[in-house]
């Protein structure tokens, strides 16, 4: 294994060091912030071409080198040990690839991202054997014993050379001064490289000489256009020459009412020494009195999860809401009866038949359809309000405007996240099916305590 990078040509990435080293079995030594190679040294913070499948962020060169010194230890103790020492952990599904790349199993791993740069390590100075120092030791202390002797036979001459020196650097500094600045960024050599190729493969459309020249035939009627339609507007606001413009204040003479009883200079405040001269709008006996707007009343809907481990989803929803019974399921599944988009719920209170709709999400739903839900069954996972745009996705925005409720056995246990959530928990039994009526009568008896607080437009009336 080489510690030569595959991709985009970068030597010495702390990637291919630390694959080289795990699989030579080679000791790394951790030196504060950062990992010594050898003669490289890399910091733990620096980002690698490595990426993590879930959120596509980069790890650092100090968690995998934590991964893979530990890879030996049961995934609770790694992530203790791992938040201990305040490193992130590497996520469950990368591990395995992770590891059979470190290891030297596999040439190839799917989280490299081959396409970005790498950061490159840094190579330490060796240090210098004891033979080597005390040589370079010698032969300082011989240098700087021969300048105190040139020092003491001609002071003048040092003294010139020394002013000919700090001119000569002063020129470099006015050419410096004067000289013009280049304001482009220095590249590594992996990077420049890869900016070259970018360049290379891009072409010319337009630039500001192509754009002032114009192309075609009539790029120049393009402009005259555009410059010409300001000014016709103002032509054709202008009034015409001799002609005056309307105003209704300025009306010669008496106003033609058209044989109407009409004051036209007259007020419409009654006047004490006159009599009214409005008379009342009689109403017309043929034209039918204007019925009053009816409001539109949207059905509420009942929303239930869409996987098929939730013990209510659309397959038996109507049988326990409507007639408080429940089938599993499987059951249902297993006669091949197909899923339906939704189901309508005929709920009889009194002599009246009130409907509502149940959805599972899977489909989009409008602003009005999200206006109308008022319950929710929750199975247990996060993810099953991914959907709930109004609250974002919150499940615990999402229960405190919709009623929420979850089903279970009697014997199960109750979920963590159901739990901590503010739902109402209904209990049915395996087997004793006459027990279901029990949580289908406190289901309609919690919505509608919910719905009279919530939504008043959804009240049953007697």
């Amino acid at each position: 294994v080489s510690t030569q990078s595959t991709w985009g040509g970068a030597k010495m990435d702390p990637l291919a060091l630390l694959r080289d080293f795990t699989v030579r079995g080679q000791a790394i030594e951790e030196q504060g912030d950062a990992l010594l190679f050898g003669e490289w040294r890399a910091q733990k913070a620096w980002p690698t071409l490595c990426r993590s499948g879930n959120t596509k962020e980069p790890y650092t060169v100090g968690s995998l080198w934590f991964f893979v010194t530990r890879r030996d230890l049961a995934a609770g103790a790694y992530i203790v040990q791992a938040r201990r020492a305040n490193v992130a952990t590497v996520h469950l599904e990368d591990r395995k690839d992770i590891l059979d790349y470190m290891q030297g199993k596999s040439n190839e791993c799917r989280l490299i991202d081959k396409s970005a740069v790498a950061t490159l390590a840094e190579k330490v100075a060796a240090p210098k054997r004891p033979a080597e120092a005390a040589a370079a030791a010698a032969a300082k202390e011989a240098r700087s014993g021969g300048a105190e002797q040139d020092q003491n036979k001609e002071p003048s001459s040092l003294l010139a050379l020394s002013q000919e020196k700090i001119a000569e650097l002063q020129n470099k500094r006015r050419a410096a001064k004067l000289a013009p600045k280049d304001e482009g960024l220095e590249l590594a050599p992996a990077q420049a490289g890869a900016v070259e190729s970018i360049i290379a493969r891009e072409r010319l459309y337009e630039n500001r000489n192509s754009i002032l020249r114009g192309r075609g035939q009539r790029a120049l009627d393009t402009v005259l256009s555009l410059i010409s339609k300001p000014q016709q507007k103002e032509q054709h606001a202008a009034p015409e020459p001799g002609k005056v413009p309307y105003d209704r204040f300025a009306q010669p003479g008496k106003i033609d009412v058209g044989g109407f009883n009409i004051e036209t200079g007259g007020s419409f405040l009654p006047s004490a020494s006159a009599p009214s001269s409005r008379v009342a709008p009689q109403a017309d006996p043929k034209k039918s009195p204007a019925l009053p707007q009816r409001r539109v009343r949207h059905t509420p809907i009942i929303m239930v999860p869409a996987h098929g481990k939730a013990l209510l989803t659309l397959y038996n929803i109507k049988h326990f809401l409507e007639e408080g019974k429940f089938e599993p399921v499987e059951a249902i599944m297993a006669r091949g009866q197909p899923k339906p988009l939704e189901v309508i719920i005929e709920r009889k209170v009194g002599q009246r038949t009130v409907l509502y709709k149940v959805l599972d999400g899977t489909h989009p739903m409008t602003e009005d359809q999200w206006r109308s839900v008022i319950a929710v069954f929750v199975a247990g996972p996060a993810w099953q309000f991914k959907d709930f745009t109004p609250w974002r996705g919150n499940p615990v925005d999402v229960l405190a405007n919709i009623r929420g409720f979850h089903l279970k056995y009697t014997d199960d246990k109750i979920d963590a996240n159901v739990s901590a959530w503010d739902v109402c928990l209904l209990q049915i039994d395996r087997s004793q099916r006459f027990k279901d009526y029990t949580a289908h009568h406190k289901f309609w008896e919690t919505l509608d305590i919910f719905v009279v607080k919530n939504f008043p437009s959804y009240v049953i009336q007697a």
